[in-house]
């Protein structure tokens, strides 16, 4: 069922959303993007500490992974169009090659920390043995809380990174198109 949730979401926001992204630029989409992200985490966090009723398990789900895709679908276009700005005029194919790199080392570093977070506390979380919810069970998913909100605060540093809707249509004024 989350995979069509997904699916639906990606289908009606993909685009609305990279409208608004080119509209307010790449550094507030990025910081917008990884913040979103980031409230997923926090959701399920928040839920291993509340330890919610059985029924409500689903709709923290729910939520998370609305907000993980909406995180995902800001940023990830974002990202990509970033990619000339850095390249300048270097291979362009390059810089995308050294960003997949890059990002595939974080989320391996990442996945082995969160891996050890669960298994010293947070195992119980997804296996349902545990009734009562505590910070323990909440702490892999507050670190990658963490990581993207590092991410938000830290990542889109330089701020000519891609232009602004208005930003193109003052340049366009000027050239007279």
């Amino acid at each position: 069922m989350m995979f069509v949730w997904v699916s639906v979401v990606t289908f009606g926001a993909q685009l609305p959303l990279a409208r608004w992204a080119t509209h307010v630029g790449a550094t507030t989409a990025l910081r917008a993007g990884y913040l979103v992200t980031a409230m997923g985490f926090l959701v399920l966090g928040a839920a291993a500490i509340a330890a919610p009723p059985q029924a409500w398990h689903m709709a923290f789900v729910g939520v998370s992974v609305t907000c993980l895709i909406t995180g995902h679908l800001i940023t990830h276009p974002t990202a990509l169009s970033t990619v000339p700005k850095f390249a300048g005029d270097g291979p362009t194919g390059t810089y995308f090659g050294l960003l997949a790199s890059l990002g595939g080392i974080a989320v391996l570093l990442a996945s082995l920390a969160t891996g050890a977070l669960f298994d010293t506390g947070g195992s119980s979380a997804t296996s349902g043995t545990s009734t009562n919810g505590s910070l323990t069970l909440a702490l892999p998913w507050l670190f990658l809380a963490a990581l993207s909100i590092i991410a938000a605060i830290y990542g889109p540093r330089r701020t000519n990174l891609c232009p602004s809707a208005n930003d193109l249509s003052v340049e366009r004024s000027e050239n007279g198109r």
